[in-house]
């Protein structure tokens, strides 16, 4: 009769450590789906932002000034990227270097070897327009709050 009663207890905790894993299980895939939609928000205004700025100094600055926005603007875009690669990997438990610090390195670079072809300041500024982005979303959940 002991054993008996043993085995049905540890055959009902065995059913709630399972409900309780579907549970966490559902809780985590509702979760990241939530960060893949912000994500995908994110990258979607740092390029909404680039562009409309890209389009206020093609009228107003030179063409120079314009491509080396643009080219700010994808290496920040690539930088956002591997940010969001880094923040899904820190959920998951690992949080390795994403090698996102070379984008900067590569952007000084760019700016360094070719001053002929691209313009310091709206290469930086282009760079820059993913922390616009940033804060757009930081108000879009101020919102939604």
């Amino acid at each position: 009769l002991a054993e008996e009663y043993r085995q049905a207890l540890r055959d009902q905790r065995q059913r709630q450590a399972d409900a309780e894993y579907v549970k966490m299980q559902a809780i985590k895939e509702k979760m990241e789906g939530e960060f893949m939609a912000e994500r995908n928000s994110l990258i979607g205004d740092h390029v909404f932002f680039s562009a409309l700025i890209a389009a206020f100094i093609w009228g107003v600055g030179s063409v120079t000034a314009t491509f080396s926005f643009g080219v700010g603007s994808a290496l920040g875009l690539m930088y956002l990227v591997l940010l969001a690669q880094f923040v899904q990997k820190m959920e998951e438990g690992g949080g390795a270097s994403s090698g996102r610090f070379a984008i900067v390195f590569l952007l000084i670079l760019l700016g360094g070897k070719n001053k002929e072809t691209l313009d310091i300041l709206p290469l930086i500024a282009g760079f820059f327009t993913y922390q616009l982005a940033a804060l757009a979303q930081g108000l879009k959940s101020l919102q939604k709050a």
